[in-house]
């Protein structure tokens, strides 16, 4: 069956189309979530996770334009989306302040709310890294190898990661000042 097929069966609201749906792209759904939510940590909301991809592509697929984006691209990219919603969650929920190294931010705590705010707005691989990094607390080496990236990579990474969370940060701080 065609991806044209499957998303007018879905657009229909046949469960006939969520069945070939999972039947074809159930296992590159799982993979995509598995690769964000590979934490010991996080493994008991990957099928949580892929339900809430399912429910969306479900509810979303009125949205879906083929000529913005292959049917599978857009479908992994809601699994992205959902998995990293789902890994900020986690963290926020575990209320612990964070220290990001010595000499970041003026030897500043951050508070898990102002982590993920800064976070947010790096790339989504940076806030992989530092999500493991800095609140996993994963060496550079385990980054590389879970990310399917070189060590020197993570590294180069995080010291540009850095510079813009500082950036970000005081950008906060005077904002807040005007406030």
């Amino acid at each position: 069956m065609s991806d044209a097929e499957i998303v007018d069966l879905l657009r229909a609201k046949s469960f006939e189309g969520l069945e070939k749906l999972i039947d074809m792209y159930g296992t590159t759904i799982f993979w995509q979530i598995r690769k964000i939510l590979n934490h010991s940590a996080e493994y008991e909301y990957v099928t949580e996770v892929e339900n809430d991809v399912f429910l969306a592509i479900w509810e979303k697929i009125g949205q879906f334009d083929a000529e913005l984006a292959s049917f599978k691209t857009w479908l992994i990219q809601i699994a992205r989306n959902k998995a990293l919603d789902r890994k900020r969650r986690v963290i926020r929920e575990l209320k612990r302040p964070l220290v990001l190294d010595e000499g970041f931010a003026e030897d500043r705590y951050f508070t898990e709310e102002v982590f993920l705010d800064l976070v947010a707005g790096l790339d989504d691989l940076d806030q992989l890294i530092f999500l493991k990094k800095f609140f996993y607390e994963d060496s550079g080496e385990e980054i590389a190898e879970d990310l399917g990236i070189s060590r020197d990579v993570v590294y180069a990474r995080v010291s540009r990661g850095k510079k813009k969370l500082r950036a970000l940060y005081k950008e906060e701080g005077e904002h807040e000042k005007s406030i």
